[in-house]
């Protein structure tokens, strides 16, 4: 899996995840939710009135797994993409979650950005590029530390790419 593929995964992860915040603010009084329908019968297993069929299926809870994931590629997008670029890379991010090619002119209009669309790719492209080489680079320095080389020579940039 690439690196664009786990943090559009993980997009997709927040998207499901619960908005604790945002369902406290919703509360309201229980009483016209709760009267009973006598045409229609009384609510089914899954909270709804008349066929069970008709009520969308609620999103499974996310697993501890998925959560340790998504976490990791929000530290990814937090320590590896400048400030900068990081509301740009979540934006398109979200596009591509949803299946959709980002619409680069409204994401620049957005954003208010002086320069074309074309840099705005670059630059989106650049930022999970750094994201990769970063991560390219820590798998060096633990792979040359469980080997046992001097950290002198890590630090130092001397690591060769092949091993």
């Amino acid at each position: 899996m690439t690196v664009e593929e786990r943090l559009i995964e993980a997009m997709c992860l927040w998207r499901r995840s619960p908005d604790r915040e945002a369902a406290w603010l919703r509360v309201k009084a229980m009483w016209p939710d709760i009267t009973r329908e006598w045409a229609a019968g009384d609510y089914d297993a899954r909270g709804y009135l008349g066929n069970s069929s008709d009520v969308p299926l609620r999103p499974l809870p996310l697993v501890r797994a998925e959560v340790g994931r998504m976490e990791e590629a929000g530290t990814w997008i937090a320590r590896f993409v400048g400030e900068r670029d990081r509301k740009l890379v979540v934006m398109v991010l979200g596009y591509k979650a949803s299946d959709r090619r980002p619409p680069w002119l409204d994401i620049k209009r957005r954003m208010g950005i002086p320069f074309g669309a074309a840099g705005l790719t670059r630059r989106y492209e650049r930022a999970v590029s750094g994201i990769v080489k970063a991560l390219d680079k820590a798998d060096r320095i633990a792979r040359a530390a469980q080997n046992g080389q001097e950290t002198a020579e890590i630090e130092a940039g001397r690591l060769s790419t092949w091993e």
